[in-house]
């Protein structure tokens, strides 16, 4: 899952740069990002290192070969982990599922859709307030953008709990509902903070010119897909235990 994710995050996140580029491009020389660019001064143009970085990897994505790499690794990644999850699940060694099953492809469509949905809302969190007004195109008070981001915050946790304890309730109907939700919460409580963790080491990357931000990308978004991936397993593992445990103290 780790292998095939990695490409799959890689990818995505060269969409989410893009989005970036565009918020930079609102408000041309001023810092419109709030971390990890406090130390900056006020004339570097944030903007414009975003803008050449999209220019150089504009092809990333959009040519053949990017758009296999998306669809193909969505799939490889879909498929993978359906057959994990499965195989904790049951505690033994099951078949893989087919490679044209049409389960993989949704479930890789909702992999794009969850990764790109919560590192969107991570970014708009870290987006400074007279951006945000430059692209409403009105002048919202401080407060209100606040409770939105953490509304946003707030979001991002209950979108990933809510697909966990969708795939629990799926996969371990025999555990308690309170052990799904508890572990549920955790992982999403986690993973937003990998995502503030991801975007704050790329956004520091791309500023800094002895770094490569291409490879730093590629290091970081491994390191997140290794840390998700792995606590979700773990979590899963948690819950088998658990519940292997309490049908046998029932027995």
């Amino acid at each position: 899952v780790v292998n095939r994710g990695l490409l799959l995050a890689v990818s995505v996140m060269v969409v989410l740069l893009f989005v970036l580029s565009y918020i930079t491009s609102q408000l041309p020389g001023i810092n419109e990002i709030v971390i990890p660019l406090l130390s900056l001064p006020s004339e570097v143009d944030v903007g414009a290192i975003v803008s050449d970085t999209v220019a150089r990897q504009r092809n990333a994505l959009f040519d053949v070969a990017g758009v296999f790499t998306l669809v193909f690794s969505a799939i490889a990644t879909a498929r993978s982990l359906r057959h994990g999850l499965r195989q904790v699940a049951h505690s033994t060694t099951i078949s893989r599922p087919g490679w044209h099953d049409p389960a993989n492809l949704a479930v890789a469509l909702g992999a794009i859709t969850l990764l790109l949905v919560t590192w969107l809302l991570t970014l708009a969190t870290i987006v400074r307030t007279r951006a945000i007004n430059t692209m409403l195109g009105a002048d919202v008070p401080r407060f209100a953008i606040d409770v939105a981001k953490l509304g946003a915050v707030v979001l991002g946790i209950g979108i990933v709990a809510g697909v966990v304890a969708a795939m629990w309730r799926g996969s371990l109907p025999n555990c308690s509902r309170r052990d799904r939700l508890a572990s549920s919460l955790a992982v999403g409580v986690v993973v937003t903070a990998a995502n503030f963790a991801l975007l704050d080491a790329y956004i520091a990357a791309l500023i800094d010119p002895s770094a490569s931000g291409g490879l730093v990308l590629v290091f970081m978004t491994m390191a997140w897909v290794n840390a998700v991936v792995r606590l979700l397993f773990l979590t899963e593992c948690w819950l088998v235990v658990g519940g292997t445990k309490a049908s046998r103290n029932a027995t």
